[in-house]
């Protein structure tokens, strides 16, 4: 428990340093960019990654054969493409649905307003390669290797199953600070946790959670 908590930590610290150094040598009293432009997200993104990613793979090092083996990595082909389709289901069908009676009590709530404001000047093929590989690649894995993988295995040492899950759930969906998309992303969470519970294999909610960014990503920029 106590290492989830410190790889945790070093992971919500990281972007705040980078943060404050840049509002102090970089920005100055222009303050911090709106929107943000696409270096910085991956500059920051990367630091969450330092903490998820590497702690993640030291802790599984350190009590048994790394993330491959301890997490459940590998799985049938045709497993993964279910798990994506899964993630596709999620967004497209799930969320809508989860989020219809709020929006029928505030039809003024605008659910993707926040990832809208994010990407609208991506307008390039570098930058919009470069939110993808944010996005749809790095941080489903580093993510899923430290909520559903390590955190979630760790929980399940000190509380029962069904608890942990959701646990992880909503840290998850709390650590991206968007209260409009706080519902959304617990379902998800849900939904994440309990294939890793059922499957024992983390990289099936990987490829759940690649699909469910790259749909959400397609919209953004295609539809």
């Amino acid at each position: 428990m106590a290492e989830i908590l410190r790889w945790f930590f070093v992971a919500q610290l990281g972007p705040i340093v980078v943060a404050i150094i840049l509002l102090s040598f970089v920005f100055g009293e222009e303050g911090w960019p709106t929107p943000t432009p696409i270096w910085l997200l991956v500059v920051s993104s990367f630091m969450i990654w330092v903490g998820y990613g590497l702690g993640t793979v030291l802790q599984t090092k350190r009590t048994g054969a790394g993330p491959e083996f301890e997490l459940g990595l590998k799985a049938p082909i045709a497993h993964y493409l279910a798990a994506g389709l899964l993630g596709v289901f999620t967004q497209v069908v799930l969320v809508p649905a989860l989020y219809w009676p709020i929006l029928k009590m505030n039809p003024d709530l605008d659910v993707g307003a926040a990832a809208e404001e994010l990407t609208e000047s991506y307008d390039t093929a570098v930058e919009i390669a470069l939110f993808c590989l944010v996005a749809v690649v790095a941080a489903p894995v580093v993510e899923e290797l430290f909520y559903r993988g390590l955190a979630l295995r760790g929980l399940t040492n000190h509380m029962h199953p069904a608890l942990a899950v959701v646990v992880t759930a909503f840290v998850f969906a709390a650590v991206h600070l968007q209260l409009v998309q706080l519902v959304g992303l617990f379902m998800f969470g849900l939904i994440a946790g309990a294939v890793v519970y059922f499957t024992g294999r983390v990289g099936l909610s990987i490829a759940l959670h690649v699909g469910f960014n790259l749909t959400g990503v397609v919209g953004l920029f295609w539809l």
